[in-house]
């Protein structure tokens, strides 16, 4: 058996480690559902911190319905945690920007 390829689910220890960055910056007064979104956008960030999808897929991943995603991160955006550039449309894919910060504001 060859056990050097990996399952398309199955994340790279990059990921791993940038997902439980995540998980330990995050402020302890942080909704879950915006820890939530917080966490798979850090899954999905490269070496830089930057993701690219759309709303719907966004959405389809957190489990969420779209206007939750965009309340948690309209919220994660007033803490400083994460920056966007958007394209209009409703499949255009959204750049997102984690913000790697020692320390996240306050609400």
């Amino acid at each position: 058996m060859d056990t050097t390829t990996t399952d398309a689910r199955t994340p790279s220890l990059g990921a791993v480690a940038v997902t439980a960055w995540a998980y330990e910056s995050a402020p302890d007064d942080l909704y879950s559902l915006d820890l939530l979104v917080w966490l798979v956008l850090a899954h999905e960030a490269d070496e830089r911190g930057t993701v690219i999808l759309d709303s719907y897929q966004l959405a389809d991943r957190t489990r969420l319905c779209r206007r939750s995603v965009f309340r948690c991160l309209n919220r994660l955006r007033e803490r400083g945690m994460v920056e966007w550039e958007h394209i209009h449309g409703h499949h255009t894919p959204t750049t997102f920007h984690i913000k790697r910060s020692a320390a996240y504001a306050a609400d």
